[in-house]
């Protein structure tokens, strides 16, 4: 022909056709029928475990006040905390200083979640007259919402009498009660 151009057959041109549209109704009918994961049908909305970050006042830390924390999740209803505690507004001979490591278990749906969760804390808090660093269990039983990115938690940590070291009977070697609000991602 001339100018290079070549033009293909009307057959070849409708076979190709024929083979797109084949291809397409291939893929909307795998894609329809052939199961998906639990993660692919789940909304973000609706997984329990996501990662965060947030500051908890009180808590299982033993500190008044503050504790910063990441959560990592390590399934889909289990998070990995990490927390580092210091307390802002005592005297250096008072101040005690904590880190923690808990494995925390959720149970609920749509943003509205029971947390239970256990782990280990090296803290100052034992033996504030010589500020050594001690490794205690921790544990921890609370109420946690999801809402826009933010998350509100609300915890218990029990008392674990062995472990109260001197602060027993002072009054925040009682059950403590932890409150906390930050940012999931």
């Amino acid at each position: 022909m001339p100018g290079g151009v070549t033009y293909a057959a009307p057959s070849v041109i409708s076979a190709r056709r024929e083979q797109r549209r084949r291809l397409v109704v291939l893929v909307l009918f795998a894609a329809g029928v052939l199961p998906r994961s639990a993660h692919a049908q789940m909304s973000i909305s609706d997984l329990p475990a996501r990662p965060s970050l947030y500051v908890e006042m009180f808590g299982n830390a033993l500190v008044f006040c503050c504790s910063l924390n990441l959560e990592v999740p390590a399934s889909d209803h289990l998070l990995v905390r990490v927390g580092t505690a210091a307390e802002l507004f005592a005297e250096r001979p008072y101040r005690t200083e904590s880190v923690l490591m808990t494995m925390n278990g959720l149970i609920g749906t749509h943003g509205h979640y029971l947390e239970l969760g256990a782990g280990l804390m090296r803290t100052t808090a034992s033996d504030v007259a010589t500020q050594a660093w001690h490794v205690r269990p921790t544990v921890d039983v609370g109420f946690r919402t999801y809402s826009h990115g933010t998350i509100h938690r609300i915890t218990l940590t029990p008392p674990l009498p062995p472990f109260d070291g001197s602060r027993a009977g002072r009054p925040w070697s009682a059950a403590r009660f932890g409150v906390s609000i930050g940012r999931t991602f």
